[in-house]
């Protein structure tokens, strides 16, 4: 039995689906991350929580390219509720969904979430550009670059438009704390007012 998924820390009243199901191997099911990394022996058909279960290292890349065209959504390339199911099924946890005020000419929402790995984290940000990729696109969009320091293990960001992702290493996450610079104001927020000169250049680049 699948036990329930992380639900995302969210004040907009998103969803958050779980599912049980059993893995069909022979299903002509749409292709995930999942299940581009295969185990070399393993084959256990086991489901296991999304906080315990660990990254399996004995993986193998497939680089197969996604050939499905997806309907575009109705707000932006991605529709919020859509991106948030993706990245519960692509095995993120402890979602954030932050709504950025208009004045701010940015975005229209800010999504948070953490991974297990670095590799984890690089595998969720190039499906997610490919997936954006694969959609029946318009003129105007423009395709979404992966920012930040390709040697990093601590964070990437992706602009997908209407929405601004980033991907966290849990404690890098808990460090930086945009929830509370988003949420709250950098007035209030304690990094904000150190005088530590690589903390506040850090957290400039994510005004």
């Amino acid at each position: 039995m699948l036990e329930e998924k992380n639900k995302p820390k969210d004040s907009m009243g998103l969803k958050s689906r779980t599912e049980e199901s059993v893995i069909d191997e022979t299903a002509n099911i749409p292709q995930s991350i999942a299940e581009r990394y295969s185990p070399f022996e393993d084959r256990r058909r086991v489901i296991r929580d999304v906080i315990e279960e660990q990254w399996d290292p004995q993986t193998e890349v497939d680089e197969r390219p996604e050939t499905i065209l997806y309907e575009r959504g109705k707000t932006g390339v991605f529709d919020l509720q859509e991106l948030v199911d993706l990245l519960e099924e692509e095995r993120a946890y402890d979602i954030c969904v932050i709504k950025i005020p208009k004045q701010y000419e940015y975005a229209d929402y800010m999504t948070i979430v953490s991974v297990r790995s670095s590799k984890h984290m690089f595998a969720l940000a190039t499906f997610v550009r490919k997936r954006f990729k694969s959609k029946k696109l318009k003129d105007t969009d423009i395709l979404p670059r992966i920012e930040g320091n390709k040697d990093s293990k601590d964070w990437i960001a992706i602009d997908l438009g209407n929405i601004i992702l980033h991907i966290f290493n849990p404690d890098f996450r808990e460090a930086v704390d945009l929830e509370t610079l988003w949420t709250v104001g950098p007035q209030y927020d304690d990094l904000c007012n150190r005088k530590d000169s690589d903390i506040v250049e850090l957290l400039n680049m994510f005004q």
